[in-house]
């Protein structure tokens, strides 16, 4: 049995509002009245919320993002766009992933996750009720205890009528700034290609899929997979937003097919294991990063959110540093594509055991989900080899600046060891239904969104590769909310 985890941070979350920890059927709305009334929640702006004789002169908004986006029963954006996705026929989830009221980043430069823990909680089979609860909950208050940012009052407008070229685009990529003017291109863009055509157009954005600790990538795939038009638009835009290039310029290319592989091992897991014996390389390496050495990293050099942003400025650093093994060409990469795509997840899920549920690690896990996603709207095998050869950069990078350090070949070895035994490493047919059900249960009570998330995708990896139980296991790590603080962040269990 899996016992909810309520953190230091977290109890300090609910004293400072008078309050213990959720109870189950317990709801902490803490929204004016007039807003409780609505179920699921209703899409008034905070300065709304504070104001509501403000509700009628916003109207004319209201009206242009229920043509736009789809409120109501209105799921899609033109009869080219069709509907896609196992979330598609459902009502409140639609509208919950249809909204436009709460910006994609709060405090400068947290991401807004509200909307994946609305599709992993419909995908853990959670109630209406459940999900409504949870949004009023999370929109109310993060699980940092810092709140949501409404997006501005002519945000829908601006989205609904800039005109932008794919010049224009370019120029913004990475850039964090103009949101809403992404958001403008990308629209059109689904417009004319339909979701799957313009992520398929833009999958060169994938390069820089680490960018706002991947969750561009999260926003987008689990958007697609959703049938979510607006939030398959906005991880596109968010996507292009956080860019972080992880190609590293030259230092591989998908193109350069006379590359010799230089990276050891047959698997990803192989290759982690041999990575693991220039362990204290990349201890060293993280050590350095986190000196914050201002002649080698000087501040202005990054974006400025960055520089306030803990850990996301670690990684940004790591990435910048880099490491010849992040682009080393792995003699897995020839394997097909299927294959490949199922070590690395069960890659990400060791890591995710050896780790004991560290928060950066986890999102190996949700970001490939996302990543997965994606890349179903992908034709060529190429691309799609090419983006799992940035993801294993990514894994590398958030790996060695995770709070526990890059892990020992020892540590590694004793999970792959209890998973890889005989009769251990697949579940049995008749076995563990009551664990997964107690899982379920846990996640859907969860307050931190990405336990919520971890379960889900590990049970649906579970149910596609026939009952691995090193997706059961990984199920089982919740994570703890981090501290987000620049000077004293806190993300290791």
């Amino acid at each position: 049995m899996i016992a909810r985890r309520e953190t230091p941070h977290r109890l300090r979350w609910y004293q400072r509002r008078g309050a213990g920890p959720r109870q189950d059927n317990q709801s902490h709305d803490r929204r004016p009245t007039w807003c409780r009334r609505h179920v699921p929640v209703s899409f008034a702006s905070s300065s709304i919320r504070k104001n509501p004789e403000r509700r009628t002169r916003n109207k004319s908004v209201q009206a242009i993002i229920q043509r736009i986006f789809f409120f109501g029963s209105n799921l899609v954006m033109n009869d080219s766009v069709a509907k896609k996705g196992v979330f598609a026929e459902d009502e409140v989830v639609q509208k919950l992933l249809g909204d436009v009221q709460w910006d994609i980043e709060f405090s400068g430069f947290l991401s807004n996750h509200v909307k994946h823990a609305v599709i992993a909680l419909k995908g853990l089979d959670a109630s209406s009720e459940r999900i409504s609860e949870y949004w009023n909950e999370y929109t109310a208050t993060t699980p940092y205890g810092i709140a949501l940012d409404a997006t501005s009052a002519d945000f829908a407008e601006k989205v609904a009528q800039d005109e932008v070229s794919f010049e224009e685009f370019k120029a913004l990529v990475g850039k964090k700034r103009e949101f809403s003017k992404l958001c403008a291109y990308f629209r059109r863009q689904v417009d004319e290609l339909g979701a799957d055509g313009a992520v398929a157009k833009h999958a060169f954005l994938f390069d820089g899929l680490i960018g706002g600790l991947t969750h561009g990538i999260i926003h987008c795939g689990w958007g697609l997979a959703s049938g979510s038009q607006w939030m398959t638009i906005e991880g596109l835009a968010y996507l292009a937003f956080t860019y972080v290039d992880l190609k590293g310029g030259d230092r591989f290319s998908k193109e350069d097919e006379e590359e010799e592989p230089s990276l050891p091992g047959s698997t990803p897991l192989e290759s982690l294991l041999a990575l693991a014996d220039r362990r204290e390389e990349f201890l060293a390496l993280a050590k350095d990063v986190k000196a914050d050495d201002a002649r080698r990293w000087p501040k202005e050099s990054f974006h400025p959110e960055l520089v306030v942003a803990g850990f996301q400025w670690q990684v940004a650093k790591i990435v910048d540093a880099g490491h010849p093994t992040f682009y080393a060409k792995p003699e897995w990469l020839s394997s097909g594509y299927d294959a490949l795509l199922e070590d690395m997840y069960e890659l990400a899920s060791v890591l995710h055991v050896v780790s004991k549920g560290n928060f950066l690690v986890l999102h190996l896990v949700t970001s490939l989900w996302g990543l997965e996603q994606a890349l179903m709207a992908v034709e060529d095998d190429t691309t799609k080899l090419h983006a799992l050869r940035v993801f294993w950069t990514a894994l590398q990078a958030l790996v060695v600046t995770s709070g526990g350090g890059y892990p020992s070949r020892d540590d590694i070895q004793a999970v792959v060891d209890d998973h890889a035994a005989a009769g251990k490493k697949f579940d049995g047919e008749n076995g563990h239904d009551d664990h997964w059900r107690q899982l379920k249960h846990d996640a859907i009570n969860q307050v931190e969104e990405h336990n919520i998330k971890l379960v889900y995708v590990q049970y649906e990896l579970w149910t596609r590769y026939k009952r691995k139980s090193i997706h059961r296991t990984a199920a089982s790590f919740f994570c703890d909310t981090p501290n987000i603080s620049p000077s004293a962040t806190s993300f290791s269990t």
